[in-house]
This record gives structure tokens, C-alpha cells and sequence, in this order.
């Protein structure tokens, strides 16, 4: 891919400091690294809430780096997703993974921002709050995460709350309100170093779609970086997100395929 207005060192960049670098999770999250892999346990089963996002593929052949990591989430009683990189090595990956029992599901494409360059834009008439109470957070996004969200809607706004109360520091979540009710929400989690922050949980309710809301949930999460002086935000953007992405100014880097092995 042709970056505009990136460094082409960008990706080695991103994989350094966000695949490879020390997690900011939530104290129910844990990561566990060893020579292969560096995974991250949840506290559910879910493969929502269980990933492995860096693999050093020149550890062991590739399919003992896959049986390993299989026996590991088996170990401890739960599912995985694993997240494949199209600039990852070596190629094929995919196809190992799908032979191997895992089934594909989420695909979309990382991009990246430099903050600095960022305009922001928001519409009339709604209302972008900072939410820093996570008792009320439920009754904030509950309106979104039943309209939007197909994941387990309880567990996931559990996490949302063990996130605000463990890493309030290294992390910000917005709520878009019209006349008083959340129609949209975002957060933004930053890395040790405060080099990156990630875009997630980026939502409008479908009644509110097309009206510059989303572009708005993404500028006052972009402002909030650059008044922390943070250098690139990095999101992984789905056909419908992407290209209103794009006329932000975010700059695809590298395609994403999540495959889940189910532990039963």
C-alpha cells in the first residue's frame, strides 16, 4: 500500500509498539508471552475476550507454533481469536489456521493517522461527553450496545467498566447525545509509551446514521490524542467505517482477518 503522508517505516513502527509492546489492559486481562507468541487471556471464555495478535514465526516450524497456542487456550479452558496480518510472514498463514479448525470471521483493514495533521469536524447539534464514571456507563451506552453490538452485551460492558476503573489513564470514552440520549460512542485506548492510541467501540445507532456523527465520535477522540501529544492513532476499520476513514485522513497500512478456534 502507498502511504501519503506516513513514514515508510510506519508498519515496523506499529508492530513494535502496539503487537509487540507492553499491553495497557484492564486487571481481569493478562498477557502471557513466551519465545512464539504473545497472548492475552480474558475473563470469559468468549474469543472476544482471548487473542493472540504477535507471533515470531521463526521460533518453530509453523505448525507447532499453531498446536501450541492451541493447547495453551485448551489449558486454561478457553476460546481464541487469532488476528493475521496481511504484511505478516510467512505467507499462508490463513490457510494453515482455516485446515487447523479455525473458522475466519472479522475482516477489515488497520489504519493509521498522524494526529498532527488532523482537522477536526463535528455536527451541529450533538453533543460529545467524556465519560468518566463507570457505574453509569451501562445506562450511557446501553442505548448503542443493544442496537449495534452482537457480542455478549452484559460481559462487554463489564469490561468497558473494569477498563474505565483500571486505566482511566490510558484511556477516554465518549458518548454522542442528541437532546439527551446516546446515539453514538467511541472509545480510545493509549499505549505504555503514549506513542499510539487505538480507535474502538466506534458506533451509531442505525436511526442516526448519515449525519456526521461517527465523523464526530472519531474528531473528539483525535483531539483528545493530540491534547495528550500522542504521535499516530491506529483503528481497525470495517467496510462501513472505512472509507469515511479515509476522508479523514487515516491511511489503510495493512489488511486484518480475525480467525476464531472455538475451545469446547
Amino acid at each position: 500500500m502507498a502511504l501519503m503522508g506516513l513514514p515508510p517505516d510506519i508498519l515496523e513502527f506499529y508492530d513494535t509498539e502496539i503487537r509487540r509492546g507492553k499491553s495497557i489492559l484492564a486487571s481481569n486481562y493478562r498477557i502471557v508471552s513466551d519465545e512464539n507468541a504473545q497472548r492475552a487471556i480474558g475473563p470469559v471464555p468468549s474469543a472476544d475476550h482471548n487473542w493472540i495478535d504477535f507471533v515470531n514465526w521463526n521460533a518453530a516450524p509453523v505448525s507447532e507454533v499453531i498446536e501450541a497456542q492451541i493447547e495453551w487456550y485448551q489449558t486454561v479452558g478457553h476460546s481464541l481469536r487469532w488476528k493475521i496480518h496481511s504484511h505478516d510472514a510467512p505467507p499462508g498463514i490463513g490457510d494453515r489456521l482455516l485446515t487447523r479448525g479455525f473458522k475466519p470471521d472479522e475482516e477489515c483493514t488497520v489504519m493509521i493517522l498522524d494526529v498532527s495533521r488532523f482537522q477536526s469536524s463535528v455536527p451541529e447539534g450533538i453533543e460529545y461527553l467524556l465519560l468518566t464514571n463507570p457505574d453509569r456507563l451501562d445506562e450511557e451506552l446501553r442505548p448503542v450496545a443493544t442496537l449495534v453490538w452482537t457480542e455478549d452485551v452484559d460481559d462487554l460492558m463489564t469490561a468497558f467498566a473494569c477498563e474505565m476503573r483500571d486505566i482511566d489513564d490510558h484511556l477516554s470514552f465518549y458518548a454522542a447525545k442528541r437532546e439527551g440520549e446516546t446515539v453514538g460512542c467511541g472509545l480510545v485506548r493509549y499505549n505504555e509509551r503514549m506513542t499510539f492510541g487505538g480507535l474502538f467501540a466506534g458506533s451509531t445507532v442505525p436511526a442516526e446514521r448519515g449525519k456526521g456523527i461517527y465523523r464526530g465520535i472519531v474528531s473528539v477522540r483525535v483531539v483528545d490524542a493530540q491534547n495528550r501529544g500522542v504521535n499516530y492513532l491506529y483503528t481497525e476499520a470495517g467496510p462501513m467505517s472505512r472509507p469515511i476513514l479515509e476522508r479523514l485522513g487515516f491511511e489503510p497500512v495493512s489488511e486484518l482477518i480475525n480467525y476464531v478456534f472455538e475451545v469446547v
